[in-house]
């Protein structure tokens, strides 16, 4: 099949059978921002993605360390509204990792312990590349555990946390967390037929939040 017939194909079966909604639309759609967003060659998306979860913030011989942590990222591209690719390269920006208040104490729980030795602090996500499969963005990024000293009791576990330091060495991973890239005129349909909350603006999708992942997604024509 050729490439063009391809992407309408898969844009409709994203759409759910698009050829009935034009025919008839449903109550909350405009009809004429649909026309103008499929009509668009090229669309420029702004997506914000922030995490929330625990990280393994440092790992040594003996001993791991983990912390609740943030994160955020944001991506900028153009985008083939006929071709379904991207166009040029993506304009990326990392945001350094954050923990928790009172979240980086060292030791096992329930031990009062002295802080970390933190030499290098831990990165959950920083993004390297970013590609497209059809409507599946492909955000790749590295993930790195900290560098420094764990405190802990001794291989003994007679004494007290911090009488022995447990060295930690950077580790990295690459990592990647994938989203779908919604057409621009899901914008002008309501959430129930979109499948996408809205922004109080109305500019921007938001995809229902997966694995500690909230994302917002602002669409906008270029020509």
């Amino acid at each position: 099949m050729p490439r063009s017939n391809r992407v309408r194909a898969e844009l409709a079966l994203l759409l759910g059978a698009v050829g009935t909604l034009v025919a008839q639309p449903a109550a909350g759609q405009d009809f004429d921002a649909q026309l103008k967003w499929t009509a668009a060659k090229v669309v420029h998306y702004r997506i914000v993605g922030d995490f929330t979860g625990r990280m393994m913030i440092m790992q040594g011989k003996y001993t791991l360390q983990s912390a609740e942590i943030t994160d955020h990222l944001e991506v900028e591209l153009d985008w083939d509204n006929q071709e379904m690719v991207i166009l040029g390269t993506p304009v990326v920006r990392n945001a350094p990792t954050k923990f928790a208040a009172g979240d980086t104490g060292g030791g096992p729980p329930g031990l009062s312990c002295p802080p970390l030795r933190m030499a290098k602090p831990a990165e959950f996500a920083s993004v390297t590349r970013v590609t497209a499969m059809s409507i599946l963005l492909v955000i790749e990024f590295q993930q790195q555990m900290g560098e420094g000293a764990i405190p802990w009791t001794g291989p003994t576990a007679s004494g007290k946390c911090g009488d022995a330091w447990d060295p930690a060495l950077p580790s990295t991973e690459t990592l990647d967390v994938q989203l779908q890239l919604p057409p621009g005129m899901m914008l002008a349909m309501s959430p129930e037929q979109s499948g996408y909350d809205r922004s109080k603006d109305g500019k921007s999708l938001l995809p229902k939040p997966e694995n500690g992942w909230s994302w917002v997604i602002t669409p906008s024509i270029v020509r």
